[in-house]
């Protein structure tokens, strides 16, 4: 008999870091409370933007992850999520929500494993288990090929449209680097 472990190619820090980050961005919206100094440096940098969001995502998962990294560990995490990001929001919006669907739907799947795991015998793994951890590896690989199908569909989509004045620098990093 198997014993009760997380979903292998799910890490639990990483996907609540993830989902701080998205409230991180939809928290925009507020009403800013800093100095309009600050926020003017922001808004004219994108160089300054990058680096502000992979220290939030830096931050996010070193907050939401109860186990001590080392801190390389979870600086290689957050740029593996910052790669993540500049794919997603280079992508139409139906290709952005169906991202965001895919990623809501393992979360919750993740959840239904997490809770099995307390409730049930630790020392047994259940069919149901085995079950949850392939809806959850069917999840990544779909989630993995619309990030990158919808980032090279708007990535043609621009180069068309734009054609001598598209620049892939200013493509990926926005158009004030």
């Amino acid at each position: 008999m198997k014993s009760h472990q997380e979903h292998p190619n799910l890490d639990r820090g990483l996907l609540k870091g993830v989902f701080l980050v998205l409230l991180f961005i939809l928290g925009h919206t507020v009403t800013p409370t800093y100095s309009k100094r600050l926020f003017i440096l922001i808004e004219k940098n994108d160089i300054l933007k990058h680096i502000i969001l992979i220290w939030v995502i830096y931050f996010s998962i070193d907050f939401a992850d109860k186990s001590l990294k080392h801190p390389s560990e979870t600086f290689k995490q957050s740029i593996f999520i910052w790669i993540i990001y500049l794919l997603v929001s280079k992508q139409r919006l139906h290709f952005v929500l169906l991202n965001l669907l895919l990623l809501s739907i393992i979360y919750t799947i993740n959840q239904y494993k997490e809770y099995d795991i307390q409730e049930q015998d630790k020392l047994i793994e259940s069919q149901h288990d085995k079950q949850l951890d392939n809806y959850i590896d069917i999840m990544l690989y779909l989630l993995a090929f619309t990030i990158l199908y919808g980032f090279y569909d708007y990535y043609q989509y621009k180069k068309l449209s734009k054609k001598s004045q598209f620049k892939l620098v200013k493509f990926i990093f926005g158009s004030k680097v």
